[in-house]
């Protein structure tokens, strides 16, 4: 028999380098599809992820999934009296939705604006009592006529959060005026009576609140003017949120950008509005801002940018380190994106694109920590849209968010159309091209057994096999596979895999000494590291061991 070792699997840490070497970038990506027409259009599709599960919205409902897809374990209107919020007494207008997966507290939070039957404007904001959205969920309803100064006109909101608050955003128009309505967090968490604070800020609109990751020394907001064509964006940063909260201001020159055109769509003169330059999507991690909104009067692409915060408002200001346009050339046209950033700074984007041979679709690019500044990999398209749309109505929002668990996962939601509109998860992110590594065992033949690989070791192709050449003729072999390279002796040879390990079921090499064995990529493969070797029985060996050993193959599963 060949020699036996422990099969229990481990999870090793992350390798921040994980994605260096991309081998393929061109999908298909892994997705299902996410909740389909209600009675209000556009969708306004919005995600969070969860480490077992994605909380979806769209205008007139909220769904829970299990990663894995399928049938929704959980599905809700959002509106009327049977909403998710309607035993509080939310039976307005209630529109625009937004939902985060808190790295702090480990919660899901959801929001959205109600226009109250009374006249009054509210917002409705829910937080689960753990990391499964499949349970209680602790739901509040603000008033807040008085602090928009009695406006009761409130549209297209925003949610953000840092370690100490829940911040919630949204616009006024009488006049123009952005209200930020500051909740502190720890109360929610147990469904405790909310602390609400508030700033008003007046001539001012469309401001981007993101969700901050670890520690900041602001809540900070990105802001774009609304003139023709512009060259600066501002941004705000919020101190002392639990006692009096202050807002600084810091005015930064960045590369022009103009208001977007309505883009075009096969199929129909119809186009949708994009409205303004406005930061749809933006996040904080690692000492940076990262943004992304839409430009271009005569053909709008979508626009990302990186700042360096550099410790302001206390010390320095901020600085623009990268930013680019996603640009698939000709007559096409990228819109209403979104953008997520992970822990080593690996980055994914999802948005929407046309042209006037195209419907409209959904389409992602993402870029890892090394690459280039300035660059992402070509644009693809996600899901592709079979009709045009009419209704002068696309997005508005999408959701881009990196997986919890996983680093350079990244789950994208946005809109597409069939006979309605619906929506699509899906997920994406860099791979990396196998290594060999260690020192085979040469066979009582003189040949040197070697191991390699076809496909990519991604969910979405899942087309990863091993392969060996120069085994021994029709002899009984298995694979190992550890979370650990190692080189240490063994039956004559080298063990190249070490720590808890596991083997494949047994199989025979072929009468030339080959194998090529399939091995499946699940979504609880993604981001851990597995390294390879083959063995297999050498029994005219003159070492007396009877044992063939390859050299080995480390892989990271991607999506």
């Amino acid at each position: 028999d060949l020699p036996a070792l422990a099969i229990t699997e481990v999870r090793p840490s992350t390798d921040p380098n994980a994605f260096a070497d991309p081998e393929s970038v061109s999908g298909p990506d892994y997705g299902f599809m996410g909740i389909t027409q209600t009675n209000l259009t556009p969708p306004d599709p919005h995600i969070a992820v969860g480490p077992t599960h994605v909380v979806l919205m769209t205008n007139g409902r909220i769904s829970f999934y299990a990663k894995s897809g399928g049938a929704a374990t959980f599905s809700a209107t959002t509106d009327g009296a049977s909403g998710f919020w309607s035993s509080l007494g939310a039976t307005g207008f209630i529109f625009d939705p937004e939902v985060i997966f808190d790295p702090h507290s480990s919660r899901f939070m959801a929001m959205l604006c109600e226009r109250g039957t009374n006249g009054n404007p509210y917002y409705l904001l829910a937080v689960s009592d753990d990391a499964d959205p499949n349970g209680t969920w602790f739901k509040y309803r603000f008033n807040v006529l008085s602090a928009a100064g009695g406006d009761t006109d409130i549209d297209s909101p925003n949610l953000g959060v840092d370690s100490q608050a829940v911040y919630l955003g949204s616009d006024f128009f009488g006049p123009d005026k952005y209200l930020v309505f500051i909740v502190e967090k720890a109360p929610l968490l147990t469904g405790g009576a909310p602390i609400t604070r508030s700033l008003m800020i007046t001539g001012q609109q469309s401001i981007g609140l993101p969700v901050t990751y670890g520690a900041a020394p602001a809540q900070y907001m990105i802001e774009a003017f609304e003139l023709p064509s512009n060259t600066q964006v501002r941004f705000h940063a919020i101190t002392n949120p639990l006692g009096t909260p202050t807002r600084t201001t810091f005015d930064l020159n960045v590369p022009t950008y103009e208001q977007p055109e309505n883009p075009p769509q096969m199929g129909t003169t119809t186009r949708p509005e994009t409205f303004e330059s406005r930061f749809w999507s933006c996040v904080y991690r690692n000492g940076s801002l990262w943004a992304t909104h839409h430009t271009g009067a005569a053909r709008v692409r979508q626009r990302w940018y990186q700042f360096d915060m550099q410790n302001w408002p206390l010390s320095g200001t901020p600085t623009l380190v990268q930013s680019g346009d996603i640009d698939p050339g000709a007559t096409v046209r990228t819109y209403f994106g979104s953008i997520g950033v992970d822990a080593q700074n690996n980055v994914g984007l999802v948005f929407a694109r046309s042209s006037p041979t195209e419907f409209i679709s959904m389409a992602r690019a993402f870029r890892k920590a090394s690459d280039p500044l300035g660059t992402l990999t070509s644009a693809q398209i996600m899901k592709v849209s079979t009709a045009a749309d009419t209704s002068g109505r696309w997005g508005d929002y999408s959701g881009t968010v990196p997986d919890p668990t996983a680093a350079g996962a990244f789950w994208g939601y946005h809109e597409y159309r069939t006979t309605g509109w619906t929506t699509w998860v899906g997920l994406m992110g860099p791979c990396e091209t196998p290594s060999i590594y260690c020192t085979a065992k040469t066979t009582s033949q003189g040949l040197t057994p070697s191991i390699g690989s076809t496909g990519e070791a991604s969910l979405g192709l899942n087309n990863f096999h091993l392969t060996l050449v120069n085994g021994i003729p029709n002899a009984n072999a298995v694979y190992f596979h550890a979370g650990t390279q190692g080189a240490l002796p063994f039956h004559g040879g080298t063990k190249c895999v070490i720590g808890v390990t596991k083997r494949s079921p047994n199989f025979v090499l072929s009468a030339s000494g080959t194998t090529d064995q399939a091995v499946p990529v699940t979504l609880d493969d993604l981001g851990v590291q597995r390294c390879f070797q083959f063995y297999f029985r050498d029994p005219a060996h003159s070492d007396g061991t009877g044992v063939g050993l390859s050299d080995a193959v480390r892989v990271l599963f991607c999506p």
